[in-house]
Formats: structure tokens, C-alpha cells, sequence
């Protein structure tokens, strides 16, 4: 199958991000990773241990079924 596109799951990128997020809460804001349909397609193996890395410690799904992953 041919793909016309891709996705890279960036470390740094996702630091940046967090970062400047977290920037615009303040530090006493509980900062929840959303990751609900399968991280969109990075799949949750591949994205949650990403994210806690960057330093996230609390996730959202969708379903049960997704935080049994």
C-alpha cells in the first residue's frame, strides 16, 4: 500500500510544545495528555512512553478498553 504521507513523533518537538503549554497554565495546573483513538494513529506503545519521557503523568482516553493498553 502507498502512503502520500507520514508521521514522526518528534521528542523534542513534543518538549517544545509541553513546555510552552505549560507556560501559558502555570506550573499548579495538572497537565493531561489526551490520547484517545489509539494516539490518533501513533498507537498508544509508541506515544505514551514518548510522552512520559517529556515528563506527562496523567493521560485521557477514550475508553476502558484504551486504558487497559
Amino acid at each position: 500500500m502507498f502512503y502520500s504521507s507520514y508521521i514522526e513523533l518528534s521528542k523534542s518537538a513534543l518538549q517544545k510544545n509541553i513546555k510552552f503549554l505549560k507556560g501559558l497554565i502555570g506550573s499548579d495546573v495538572e497537565f493531561s495528555s489526551v490520547i484517545k483513538g489509539n494516539a490518533y494513529g501513533h498507537t498508544i506503545e509508541k506515544f505514551l512512553p514518548l510522552a512520559e519521557q517529556c515528563g506527562i503523568q496523567h493521560f485521557s482516553v477514550y475508553s476502558s478498553d484504551e486504558a487497559e493498553l
